[in-house]
């Protein structure tokens, strides 16, 4: 029973953080309003947000323990380095509430983008900013709103990685602690169905309140546009742009740029013992150095080459597995409402399974299943790539569907009048212009994948650790220099990752069209 709490109340406690935080920042952007200006910050914002949401939860574990943590920057450069708060049931919830805030966010901006043009407008004519807020964006952003902190709530609920670390005893965490070896039905159907009595909500809201239409809705702009129609001007007060900018460069400082820099000085930081010779340093004090952090980081390169190989090389065998298979179902599903409500409910239930379920599965699957099945189990990648797809397959699956509904239907309903069967239709008509979702989803499957600790640590073949199997042991042993470096070469892959991967994208869809 205390594992079951625990879990209720880190959820509930993930999504008290998440959301509040979650609604600071949307309002926070639709206040630097229309223009230009406003244009331009509100996209650097949101990639900033992508950003947060595309981090591995261990990442962010890693980047708060490097701030606050038992060894991090602020309880040592107080009088006592004991003096630390961040740890147990607290830090585990202010991670996935941080993590959570970012999903929120960009849920209540979706559905704040989708309001009528025309209840924007008069609300810009007889209302000040706030009740415009207050009596219009707020309460239409409410299934918004619930989704998303449903959604926070889900993971919190499902992820043992945080917890584990942190000592919390959630569901989750007890498979993978007690039963990963020694399956027993009641935790893991608890851990299973505990999660599934949120996500029917989800679904639901999804169903009947945040349900695309079949093609872009026309007629509609922002609430914080500055452009109204019949030629009248209505410009966001100056007080108001700068405050909201304010308050948004406060809240993405706090939420990314402080984490991160606390990496960077986690990394160069230097401790000076009272016996010590360390002539720059005074003893028993603290300072940071470049030659301490040049050191951090050759040393994370060299002694994690392995774990940075095989991470890349799953992402992208998770990628090319779940992206055709994630295709083949958003085909199957466009169409037809029914079809379409039963790929929605499978693929969450596939995302509600816990990692060590899942993983326990797996084994279940290829150990001692004959020779064969056993010499994959223990010299391959295959169990683990399979152990991986129950999270990447969904989320790939949702990004495709999406862009189905952005296609526009009048080329397949000519093409269907024309007596073009289904298969031609997919490959003639759909497939090339769904190349560029593709390729997004293909770069959220990978993504999904090198996040999903608690899937593969039970499943790695002997000798083989990714980036998150190895912080997550270093940071249970105390190690904090090469958490830190290990943390930060992950993310510049990340960064070069993203830089390219445009460039590559627009010179192989050049080669296409000619």
């Amino acid at each position: 029973m205390q594992p079951l709490v625990l879990t209720l109340c880190l959820m509930g406690a993930a999504a008290l953080i998440a959301v509040p935080l979650g609604i600071g920042l949307a309002t926070a952007l639709a206040g630097c309003g229309g223009g230009r200006l406003g244009t331009t910050v509100r996209r650097i914002a949101i990639t900033m947000l992508f950003v947060l949401i595309a981090l591995p939860l261990y990442v962010h574990a890693a980047a708060w323990e490097a701030t606050a943590g038992k060894f991090g920057w602020l309880p040592l450069m107080q009088t006592s380095g004991n003096r630390f708060w961040f740890g147990g049931f607290p830090a585990t919830a202010w991670i996935h509430g941080i993590s959570g805030s970012a999903w929120v966010s960009l849920a209540i901006l979706w559905a704040w983008q989708r309001l009528p043009r025309s209840l924007s407008d008069q609300g810009r004519m007889d209302l000040t900013p706030f009740r415009q807020w207050w009596v219009i964006a707020l309460p239409a952003a409410a299934p918004a709103i619930a989704t998303a902190g449903l959604w926070v709530m889900l993971i919190a609920g499902t992820e043992m990685t945080v917890a584990d670390l942190y000592g919390v005893r959630t569901l989750a965490d007890t498979i993978y602690l007690q039963y990963a070896f020694d399956p027993h039905w009641k935790p893991i159907l608890q851990a299973c169905v505990t999660p599934l009595l949120v996500g029917i909500p989800i679904l639901w809201l999804i169903d009947r309140k945040l349900a695309l239409p079949s093609r872009p809705t026309l007629g509609t702009t922002p609430w914080w546009s500055d452009d109204v129609s019949a030629g009248q001007s209505t410009r966001w007060p100056i007080t108001t742009r700068i405050s909201a900018s304010l308050a948004l460069a406060g809240l993405l400082l706090f939420l990314v740029a402080i984490p991160l820099i606390s990496l960077l000085v986690k990394g160069g930081i230097v401790v000076r013992a009272a016996d010590a010779s360390v002539p720059t340093v005074p003893a028993g004090r603290y300072a940071w150095s470049w030659e301490r952090f040049g050191i951090t980081m050759s040393d994370a390169f060299s002694t994690f080459s392995a774990e940075y190989q095989w991470t890349f090389v799953i992402g992208i065998a998770v990628a090319v597995t779940a992206t055709p298979l994630a295709l083949i179902a958003a085909w199957w599903a466009n169409g037809s409402q029914l079809r379409s409500r039963i790929g929605a409910g499978i693929a969450l239930v596939l995302m509600l399974l816990p990692g060590p379920v899942v993983g326990m599965a797996v084994i279940f699957l290829f150990h001692n299943r004959g020779e064969w099945l056993d010499s994959l189990y223990q010299r391959s990648i295959v169990p683990t790539v399979i152990a991986c797809l129950p999270r990447s397959l969904p989320a790939t699956y949702f990004v495709l569907r999406v862009g189905y509904r952005m296609l526009d239907a009048k080329p397949t309903e000519a093409a269907r009048s024309e007596g073009g069967t289904s298969w031609q239709i997919f490959a003639r008509v759909e497939l090339p212009r769904l190349f560029p979702v593709i390729f997004i989803a293909a770069l959220v499957a990978a993504t999904v994948a090198t996040a999903d600790v608690p899937s593969t640590l039970v499943i790695l073949p002997p000798g083989m650790t990714t980036v998150g199997t190895r912080t997550f042991a270093l940071l249970h042993s105390g190690v904090r220099y090469q958490v830190a470096g290990l943390t930060l070469g992950f993310l510049i892959f990340v960064a070069l990752f993203a830089i390219l991967c445009p460039l590559l994208y627009k010179r192989v869809w050049r080669n296409r069209v000619r």
